[in-house]
């Protein structure tokens, strides 16, 4: 009977992650992907060579999406509705609406579409899922390491529209790294959340497609956001400080283009969003993959 009361200790320890913290469920994935390196790389060499093979533009796609989109936008909102992006820092030129668009629409693409892969990644993989055991946030994590190589590519378009139009940067560039660990992060909780929830319902690629658009036009991908929408609209200005991606858009504009330090102090309620949806995609895959194999 004592050895059992010892036991029950040492079995909710290790079978309840919940009780031990975030910080240790992360860490816990963190070295079992870190063991599994060399597949992860495989992984995502295997996923950048299918998804340009046979094509006739192959890796010029990562430039095109972005750019047609920008071109599109820049017609819209700059000719047609007369968009205001503002002016440069420290002049009085004004800021061409080209930069601002490419500059949301550069990494709201890579957060599109990378997520886009990962809500089927499971089930596209399925062959590989029900074999010997890895870590399956590989799979998820594969297709945001494919997209970086997207997003480095589609990033030479931006500094070529920096170059073009003489728009300098300052040592707030810095802050780039930042803001992308930190977009990296949001998007791995929910890859690791979708691709879990579309293996056991195949909805929610269906919902997925639509509801992204949706978050697209929430989100100040195309349009500056006024500076009194809060004021104006409690609601919307709520909303938009808890839409993760605002913050991390408006963050690469400050970083880049306005030559000043992000907005950290009304941006904190997003980035404290970002961490608990780390942790709830992190949590749900870990607790949910030993059925994975039953649900394929």
């Amino acid at each position: 009977r004592q050895g059992a009361l010892r036991r029950v200790p040492q079995r909710r320890a290790d079978g309840h992650p919940a009780a031990r913290g975030a910080v240790v469920i992360l860490w816990r994935v963190a070295k079992k992907l870190y063991a599994y390196r060399e597949l992860l790389g495989n992984l995502t060499r295997k996923e950048i060579r299918i998804r340009y093979k046979q094509s006739f533009l192959g890796i010029a796609w990562a430039i095109f999406v972005p750019v047609s989109m920008m071109l599109v936008f820049t017609f819209i909102f700059s000719k047609v509705a007369k968009v205001d992006p503002g002016k440069l820092p420290n002049s009085s030129r004004e800021l061409p609406y080209a930069v601002f668009a490419y500059c949301g629409l550069l990494p709201w693409t890579f957060f599109s579409q990378s997520l886009s892969g990962c809500v089927t990644t499971l089930v596209t993989n399925r062959q590989l899922v029900t074999k010997v055991y890895f870590p399956r946030e590989v799979f998820p994590l594969s297709k945001i390491l494919a997209g970086m190589v997207d997003f480095a590519i589609a990033s030479l378009v931006l500094v070529f529209l920096m170059v073009w139009f003489d728009i300098g940067v300052g040592t707030t560039i810095l802050w780039v790294p930042v803001i992308f660990l930190a977009q990296v992060l949001f998007m791995l909780g929910c890859g690791l959340f979708l691709s879990m929830a579309n293996l056991f319902y195949r909805d929610v690629q269906y919902v997925f497609q639509v509801g992204i658009q949706l978050w697209m036009f929430a989100t100040a991908v195309i349009y500056p956001i006024p500076a009194t929408v809060s004021d104006d609209s409690p609601v919307i200005g709520t909303l938009l400080r808890l839409n993760p991606m605002t913050p991390i858009l408006d963050g690469y504009r400050d970083a880049i283009i306005h030559q000043r330090m992000p907005d950290f102090a009304t941006a904190w309620p997003a980035f404290a969003l970002i961490v608990v949806i780390l942790y709830i995609g992190v949590w749900s895959f870990d607790r949910a993959q030993y059925l994975f194999a039953e649900r394929i």
